[in-house]
């Protein structure tokens, strides 16, 4: 269980949820041309063990192991860069984390980081179907 829950955009204190990557990770194949650090969208309360076979690829001000490798083609990530506007309404409207937050705030804070979002996503989809 991770001390915080990590639901929505921003963080306890406001901020937009970030992940940092780990620069001794940084040329793990996943993770090529993405910038150092970016915002996630989250929805945890739990977080993993590492193994030492599980390099931690990236990480969070409020849950440590954000993302990780689990074997040669297999990851593991804590946030939600695949959330579409259809997918934010229907777990505002069934999730009690995030009917706890302010509806418009969310719909706009979502809005704002969606491209960014998506770009992300991208260019990590990119990067493991490279691997294959």
């Amino acid at each position: 269980k991770n001390p915080v829950k990590e639901a929505g955009c921003r963080d306890p204190e406001g901020n937009f949820f970030r992940v940092d990557l780990m620069k001794d990770t940084q040329q793990d194949p996943i993770l090529q041309h993405l910038p150092e650090n970016f915002n996630v969208f989250h929805i945890h309360r739990e977080t993993v063990e590492l193994t030492p076979e599980m390099p931690l690829l990236a990480t969070g001000k409020f849950c440590r192991n954000q993302f990780v490798r689990i074997a040669k083609n297999a990851y593991g990530a804590q946030f939600h860069l695949e959330l579409t506007p259809e997918m934010l309404e229907d777990w505002a409207e069934n999730d009690s984390w995030l009917q706890e937050i302010n509806q418009k705030q969310l719909r706009t804070d979502f809005t704002l980081q969606q491209d960014n979002y998506a770009k992300i996503l991208r260019q990590m989809m990119k990067n493991f179907s490279d691997l294959l």
